[in-house]
């Protein structure tokens, strides 16, 4: 089954325990753990002219190895 990706960075993507409401990143979290996902579009954010140099977003992209630029550009 594939899940739609429905965020992307720059995006502000925040996973919270769903228990005690505190942040959690992605290496701690356990399987079948109860989370709570707020997602803020960028559009919706003040960012800098670099959170949009494509040069640098190919650069994240090899760091992460998921495609960035298709989803900000096209």
């Amino acid at each position: 089954m594939s899940i739609p990706r429905l965020g992307t960075f720059p995006d502000l993507i925040m996973t919270l325990d769903a228990k005690t409401a505190k942040p959690i990143v992605s290496a701690e979290i356990e399987k079948g753990q109860p989370l709570a996902v707020i997602h803020v579009p960028q559009e919706n954010l003040i960012l800098g002219a670099t959170m949009r140099n494509k040069e640098l977003l190919a650069a994240v992209e090899g760091a992460v190895g998921k495609q960035i630029l298709t989803y900000l550009f096209g």
